[in-house]
């Protein structure tokens, strides 16, 4: 069951659901069979994280519904943080964000005026089923946009990134990547990147791609930034357009898939399609609307708007609003 997971793990972070797939459904049938409920449930979680991976919400849901099932309570404490990680996860990818916050409450963390967790010290060794418990009350976080909260947030993972260098390294990634999302909501660009290219530095010997795939269009949009600008080590050019193919092709953001990358090419010479919330912003835009009233008419913060005209620029490589209009109209995006 182990060496099935962990296989199935693997395809899963080299972005191969089908082939993960497989794996964790013979490690769940081998549970099963060893009467393993604690083996049942984790694949079921795998196989729920996998779903997601697809862009198949509704299966996801039913499998973390199922792992939930099997829960008893001599179920150790370990396997009810993974399946709370991931019930959270599916939530947020169905926008139910207040039952989220709820399957967060349970397990000691609370959203009201502030955000707080249960008590983390630099000095903690932290386990891989806690680490993805607080890595989801992150994604809540961003979810929420609560600036204040977010704010938190990041303290959270800079005591997540340095409790876990040396640990395996899935989380550590994910925590890297939440935090550089984090830091673009405030406006600090420059911490954002280099939390992305610390996370490359750490992902390419293993060519970890699902971790990045699973953050969508920030990675693109982020990624395109720093090849654009050069910023990208030569060593790190081939993974990063690894990273970019398997980021914007991922089934649940668009229904459109972007071009693929050659090793080496510029991404700036191609063009990623825009997702349907970006064409929205850009409609708008064009509408002649104000940030505040884009904001307004989506039902979004402020910060939402700018980072998705940020991603607009960065796919259509253009500098402004006027640019962006005239590009899109010539390719008939308009």
């Amino acid at each position: 069951t182990v060496v099935f997971g962990v296989v199935g793990d693997v395809y899963y972070q080299w972005n191969q659901p089908k082939q993960a797939r497989w794996y964790f459904e013979n490690a769940y049938q081998l549970s099963a069979l060893g009467g393993l409920s604690s083996g049942m449930i984790n694949c079921l979680v795998l196989l729920s994280r996998t779903s997601l991976l697809e862009g198949d919400v509704e299966t996801a849901a039913d499998e973390i519904q199922r792992s939930a099932e099997l829960i008893k309570s001599e179920t150790p404490a370990y396997v009810h943080q993974e399946v709370a990680a991931q019930q959270v996860r599916v939530l947020l990818a169905q926008d139910k964000a207040e039952a989220a916050e709820i399957a967060l409450r349970k397990m000691g963390f609370s959203f009201q005026e502030k955000f707080s967790y249960p008590e983390l010290t630099d000095t903690d060794r932290i386990s891989y089923s806690s680490s993805l418990l607080y890595n989801s009350s992150m994604h809540l976080l961003l979810h929420k946009e609560s600036a204040d909260q977010i704010k938190t947030g990041l303290e959270l993972a800079d005591l997540l990134i340095d409790g876990l260098e040396g640990q395996p390294i899935q989380t550590r990634l994910e925590a890297l990547l939440l935090r550089a999302r984090m830091c673009f909501t405030f406006g600090d660009l420059q911490s954002s990147q280099a939390d992305l290219l610390e996370a490359l530095r750490s992902g390419q010997p293993g060519e970890y791609l699902g971790v990045f795939v699973e953050q969508g269009s920030f990675v693109t949009g982020l990624l395109s930034d720093l090849i654009e600008q050069d910023l990208v080590a030569a060593d790190l050019g081939e993974y990063a357009a690894k990273v970019y193919n398997a980021s914007s092709q991922q089934p649940s953001l668009s229904k459109k898939s972007a071009p693929a990358i050659p090793p080496g090419k510029q991404i700036s010479e191609l063009i990623d399609p825009l997702t349907d919330r970006e064409l929205e912003v850009l409609c708008l835009m064009a509408e002649g609307l104000t940030y505040k009233d884009v904001a307004e008419r989506l039902f979004i913060s402020l910060n939402t708007v700018r980072y998705h005209v940020k991603a607009i620029y960065a796919k259509l490589n253009v500098n402004n609003r006027t640019q962006a209009i005239e590009s899109a109209r010539k390719l008939s995006i308009l």
